[in-house]
C-alpha cells in the first residue's frame, strides 16, 4: 500500500513537472514573438466593428458600471492578476495526485489549444481593448491593472499585443470543468464555477478582453477537447472510456449442455 502510494506520488510530480516544463515553453515562444503594434491595433479594431454590427460591443458599459466602486474593481484586478496561474496549479496539482487520467485528458486539450493560440498570437495579433486609447482610438477603456505593483508578469513570457483568443478565461473554465468532471461535491464544483464566472468578468472590467475574444477562446477549447479524444487512450479519462469494457461471455460447450440434460 505504502509503494502504490509513493509510486502515486512519483508519477504525479513526473507529470506536474513535464506540465510545468511544456507551459513554460509556450510562454516563451509567445513572448518572444516580436510586437506588430499597427496590426495588432487595426486588427482589434475589426473586432470592435464586428461586435457593433453584431449588438455585443457593450464592454465599455460593463466596465463603467463597476468603476464607481473603487472595491470592486480592486476585487476584479486582484481576480483577473491571480485568477489565472494559481487556480491552474491548484487544480492541476489536486487532479494530478487524486485523479491522474483526467489530469492528463485536460492538459492535452490545454497543450492542443495553446498550439491554436500560438498560430493566431503570431499571424493575427490583435490588441487589448485598454491599448486603443493610446493609439487614437478612445472607447473610454480604462486600464485599471498594468503599470501598478500588481502587474506581477514579466514582460518577456508573454506578448501584450496578442489579447485573442482569451486564454486567460478559457483555461480557468477549462480547469472548472474538470472539477466538474472529477468530483461531484457540489461544494468543489460550486467553487470552481465562481471562479471560472469571476475571471471572465474581470477581464472584461480591467479592459483586456472584448467578449469576441472570450467566445474565441471557449470555441478553441471546445475544439481542442474534442481533437483529445483523438490522441491517445491515455490521454483520455475514465469516465470516457467507459470503467469497464462490455466483453460477451463465451456459450457453454456443447458437451457441458448435453450432460446437464
Amino acid at each position: 500500500m505504502a509503494r502504490t502510494a509513493a509510486r502515486t506520488r512519483r508519477t504525479a510530480c513526473i507529470e506536474l513537472g513535464l506540465t510545468a516544463v511544456l507551459l513554460g515553453l509556450y510562454f516563451l515562444a509567445r513572448g518572444s514573438h516580436p510586437d506588430d503594434i499597427p496590426a495588432s491595433i487595426d486588427r482589434m479594431q475589426q473586432v470592435v466593428r464586428l461586435e457593433q454590427r453584431l449588438g455585443i460591443f457593450h464592454e465599455q458599459d460593463f466596465q463603467d458600471a463597476f468603476l464607481r466602486w473603487p472595491f470592486v474593481i480592486d476585487v476584479a484586478n486582484f481576480c483577473y492578476v491571480w485568477g489565472l496561474f494559481p487556480v491552474l496549479i491548484a487544480i492541476g496539482g489536486w487532479l494530478a495526485f487524486f485523479h491522474l487520467d483526467e489530469f492528463r485528458f485536460i492538459r492535452t486539450v490545454l497543450l492542443i489549444s495553446a498550439v491554436f493560440g500560438l498560430v493566431g498570437y503570431w499571424l493575427f495579433p490583435a490588441a487589448p481593448p485598454r491599448f486603443l486609447a493610446g493609439h487614437g482610438f478612445d472607447y473610454g477603456f480604462i486600464d485599471t491593472v498594468h503599470g501598478s505593483n500588481k502587474d506581477m508578469q514579466p514582460k518577456w513570457f508573454l506578448n501584450e499585443y496578442a489579447a485573442l483568443p482569451s486564454f486567460h478565461f478559457a483555461w480557468v473554465a477549462l480547469a472548472a470543468s474538470a472539477v466538474w468532471r472529477a468530483t461531484a461535491n457540489r461544494l468543489a464544483r460550486t467553487i470552481a464555477a465562481i471562479i471560472a464566472v469571476a475571471v471572465g468578468w474581470s477581464v472584461v472590467v480591467t479592459a483586456n478582453h472584448l467578449f469576441f475574444d472570450m467566445i474565441v477562446g471557449a470555441l478553441l477549447i471546445a475544439l481542442s477537447w474534442v481533437l483529445a479524444l483523438w490522441v491517445t487512450p491515455l490521454t483520455t479519462p475514465a469516465w470516457w472510456r467507459g470503467h469497464r469494457p462490455h466483453v460477451p461471455r463465451p456459450h457453454p460447450h456443447p458437451m457441458r449442455l448435453r450432460h446437464r440434460g
